[in-house]
Protein backbone atom coordinates (compact mmCIF):
# COMPACT_ATOMS: atom_id res chain seq x y z
CA UNK A 1 0.00 0.00 0.00
CA UNK A 2 1.24 3.22 -0.87
CA UNK A 3 1.82 5.86 2.30
CA UNK A 4 -1.28 7.57 3.50
CA UNK A 5 -0.90 11.21 2.87
CA UNK A 6 -1.33 13.54 5.59
CA UNK A 7 -3.32 16.68 5.65
CA UNK A 8 -0.62 18.91 5.04
CA UNK A 9 0.30 16.94 1.96
CA UNK A 10 -3.43 17.75 0.49
CA UNK A 11 -3.54 20.83 1.58
CA UNK A 12 -0.18 21.79 0.02
CA UNK A 13 -0.81 20.00 -3.37
CA UNK A 14 -4.08 21.61 -3.25
CA UNK A 15 -2.36 25.38 -2.70
CA UNK A 16 0.15 24.53 -5.48
CA UNK A 17 -3.47 23.85 -7.89
CA UNK A 18 -5.03 26.69 -6.60
CA UNK A 19 -1.87 29.22 -7.43
CA UNK A 20 -1.64 27.52 -10.77
CA UNK A 21 -5.06 27.92 -11.68
CA UNK A 22 -4.61 31.84 -10.65
CA UNK A 23 -1.74 31.87 -12.53
CA UNK A 24 -3.71 30.49 -15.74
CA UNK A 25 -1.48 27.53 -16.14
CA UNK A 26 -4.81 25.76 -16.19
CA UNK A 27 -3.16 22.25 -17.89
CA UNK A 28 -0.81 22.56 -14.93
CA UNK A 29 -3.76 23.65 -12.23
CA UNK A 30 -5.54 20.43 -13.60
CA UNK A 31 -2.39 18.34 -12.97
CA UNK A 32 -2.42 19.09 -9.25
CA UNK A 33 -6.16 19.04 -8.73
CA UNK A 34 -6.61 15.24 -9.73
CA UNK A 35 -3.17 14.85 -7.41
CA UNK A 36 -5.71 16.05 -4.70
CA UNK A 37 -8.13 14.51 -5.57
CA UNK A 38 -6.53 11.38 -5.98
CA UNK A 39 -5.16 11.62 -2.36
CA UNK A 40 -8.65 12.64 -0.88
CA UNK A 41 -11.70 11.35 -3.44
CA UNK A 42 -13.80 13.65 -1.07
CA UNK A 43 -12.03 16.88 -1.68
CA UNK A 44 -14.81 18.86 -2.65
CA UNK A 45 -13.10 21.80 -3.64
CA UNK A 46 -10.52 20.35 -5.98
CA UNK A 47 -13.45 18.22 -7.19
CA UNK A 48 -15.28 21.89 -8.03
CA UNK A 49 -11.78 23.47 -9.33
CA UNK A 50 -11.36 20.41 -11.32
CA UNK A 51 -14.64 20.64 -13.17
CA UNK A 52 -13.87 24.65 -13.94
CA UNK A 53 -11.47 23.59 -15.94
CA UNK A 54 -13.41 21.03 -17.40
CA UNK A 55 -15.93 23.39 -18.44
CA UNK A 56 -13.29 25.73 -20.13
CA UNK A 57 -12.31 23.41 -22.21
CA UNK A 58 -15.68 22.50 -23.32
CA UNK A 59 -15.66 18.90 -21.44
CA UNK A 60 -18.74 19.38 -20.34
CA UNK A 61 -19.64 15.49 -19.22
CA UNK A 62 -16.71 15.36 -17.54
CA UNK A 63 -17.06 18.87 -15.30
CA UNK A 64 -20.85 17.95 -14.65
CA UNK A 65 -19.81 14.60 -13.22
CA UNK A 66 -16.83 17.01 -11.02
CA UNK A 67 -19.89 18.85 -9.97
CA UNK A 68 -22.22 16.47 -9.00
CA UNK A 69 -19.66 14.52 -7.19
CA UNK A 70 -19.09 17.62 -5.15
CA UNK A 71 -22.86 18.00 -4.44
CA UNK A 72 -23.50 14.60 -3.32
CA UNK A 73 -20.22 15.01 -0.91
CA UNK A 74 -21.24 18.53 0.28
CA UNK A 75 -24.84 19.28 -0.66
CA UNK A 76 -24.68 22.68 1.10
CA UNK A 77 -21.41 24.01 -1.12
CA UNK A 78 -22.83 26.47 -3.64
CA UNK A 79 -20.11 26.83 -5.95
CA UNK A 80 -21.23 23.47 -7.99
CA UNK A 81 -24.64 24.74 -8.50
CA UNK A 82 -23.56 27.27 -9.61
CA UNK A 83 -21.23 25.93 -12.12
CA UNK A 84 -23.85 23.42 -13.34
CA UNK A 85 -25.65 26.15 -14.13
CA UNK A 86 -23.26 27.72 -16.33
CA UNK A 87 -22.55 24.53 -18.45
CA UNK A 88 -26.51 24.10 -18.78
CA UNK A 89 -26.32 27.19 -20.35
CA UNK A 90 -23.58 26.67 -22.39
CA UNK A 91 -25.27 23.55 -23.75
CA UNK A 92 -28.23 25.22 -24.17
CA UNK A 93 -30.42 23.42 -21.29
CA UNK A 94 -31.85 26.74 -20.28
CA UNK A 95 -34.63 25.50 -17.77
CA UNK A 96 -32.23 23.31 -16.32
CA UNK A 97 -29.75 26.16 -15.93
CA UNK A 98 -32.34 28.46 -14.56
CA UNK A 99 -33.06 25.90 -11.99
CA UNK A 100 -29.53 25.65 -10.85
CA UNK A 101 -29.06 28.81 -10.60
CA UNK A 102 -31.95 29.63 -8.83
CA UNK A 103 -30.58 26.65 -6.45
CA UNK A 104 -27.43 28.69 -5.79
CA UNK A 105 -28.87 32.13 -5.39
CA UNK A 106 -31.27 30.23 -2.73
CA UNK A 107 -28.22 29.02 -0.94
CA UNK A 108 -25.91 32.08 -1.20
CA UNK A 109 -27.71 35.63 -2.60
CA UNK A 110 -24.01 36.78 -3.71
CA UNK A 111 -24.14 34.88 -6.46
CA UNK A 112 -26.41 37.45 -8.01
CA UNK A 113 -22.98 39.34 -8.34
CA UNK A 114 -21.77 36.19 -10.19
CA UNK A 115 -24.25 35.92 -12.43
CA UNK A 116 -24.39 39.56 -13.59
CA UNK A 117 -21.19 39.81 -14.59
CA UNK A 118 -20.73 35.86 -16.16
CA UNK A 119 -20.50 35.12 -20.08
CA UNK A 120 -21.42 31.50 -19.36
CA UNK A 121 -25.23 32.70 -18.87
CA UNK A 122 -25.91 34.85 -21.39
CA UNK A 123 -28.00 32.03 -22.99
CA UNK A 124 -30.68 32.38 -19.83
CA UNK A 125 -30.46 36.41 -19.93
CA UNK A 126 -33.47 36.49 -22.21
CA UNK A 127 -35.32 34.92 -19.53
CA UNK A 128 -38.01 36.55 -17.44
CA UNK A 129 -36.97 33.95 -14.26
CA UNK A 130 -33.11 35.08 -15.17
CA UNK A 131 -34.38 38.56 -14.44
CA UNK A 132 -36.37 38.20 -11.65
CA UNK A 133 -33.69 35.92 -10.22
CA UNK A 134 -30.86 37.95 -10.46
CA UNK A 135 -31.58 41.66 -11.05
CA UNK A 136 -34.87 41.93 -9.02
CA UNK A 137 -38.63 42.09 -10.22
CA UNK A 138 -38.51 46.16 -9.93
CA UNK A 139 -35.15 46.81 -11.49
CA UNK A 140 -34.09 46.42 -15.62
CA UNK A 141 -30.66 44.92 -16.41
CA UNK A 142 -28.63 47.81 -18.11
CA UNK A 143 -27.38 46.22 -21.53
CA UNK A 144 -23.93 47.87 -20.26
CA UNK A 145 -23.38 45.06 -17.47
CA UNK A 146 -19.67 44.92 -17.42
CA UNK A 147 -18.46 40.98 -17.91
CA UNK A 148 -15.40 39.40 -16.31
CA UNK A 149 -13.72 36.46 -17.53
CA UNK A 150 -12.50 35.04 -13.97
CA UNK A 151 -11.54 31.31 -13.31
CA UNK A 152 -15.24 30.97 -12.39
CA UNK A 153 -16.59 29.89 -8.70
CA UNK A 154 -13.47 28.39 -7.28
CA UNK A 155 -12.90 28.02 -3.45
CA UNK A 156 -9.63 28.52 -1.69
CA UNK A 157 -11.05 26.77 1.00
CA UNK A 158 -14.25 25.43 2.23
CA UNK A 159 -15.90 28.52 1.51
CA UNK A 160 -17.29 29.89 -1.47
CA UNK A 161 -14.90 32.54 -3.12
CA UNK A 162 -17.25 35.74 -3.67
Amino acid sequence: HPPVKSREDIAESYQTARAFHREGRLSDAGIWYEKVISMDPGHVEALNNRGVLHLHNKNYSAARKCFAKAIRLKPDYVDPYYNLACVSATVGQVKQGLRYLGKAISMDPGVKGWAQKDPDLDPLRTSPRFREMVVGKDKRRTSNIERTTSNKKTSNTGTPAK
